[in-house]
């Protein structure tokens, strides 16, 4: 189990217990050592957002160590360390096919179509390991532990 801060509605954010989710093909599984928070996440929990179904756990601006790797990625190994910021192109509609992610029709997010980074752990969906804004930093920067980390 772990534990998971849901929004559930404008100002109705809620801290569970819930299952850590499941690697599936193409996905990475990352223990989050750090979370922020931008002014995007302080609107939807103020306001809620008509681009996120509720329950969702919000926050995406995202930094931890991968724990698992789902089978067929490459490029990533269990104990890399990695960030994400928010938008994922979705890589099939004529902008992300041009070279013109950021005008992608879709435009995806952590957050808010993927359940974000105020939890223990986050899924990284296969659109966000193939398309999104993954990175990989060096293991020397020391990655302080947060209240989710």
């Amino acid at each position: 189990m772990m534990r998971a801060a849901v929004l559930y509605g404008a100002n109705d954010l809620r801290l569970e217990e819930r299952p850590v989710p499941v690697v599936k093909p193409g996905s990475i599984l990352l223990r989050v050592k750090a979370c922020a928070m931008c002014g995007s996440d302080l609107r939807i929990l103020r306001h809620g957002s008509p681009r996120i179904t509720q329950p969702r756990i919000i926050g995406h601006e995202v930094s931890g160590e991968i724990v698992e790797v789902g089978a067929g990625v490459e490029g990533y190994l269990i104990g890399d360390r990695v960030s994400t910021g928010a938008d994922v192109p979705c890589g099939n509609c004529v902008h992300c096919l041009s070279g013109r992610a950021n005008c992608c029709d879709t435009n995806y997010a952590i957050g808010y179509q993927f359940d974000g980074g105020y939890a223990d752990y986050i899924l990284l969906d296969p659109l966000v390991v193939k398309y999104g804004p993954l990175s990989k930093f060096d293991k020397k920067i020391i990655m302080v532990r947060g209240s989710f980390g």
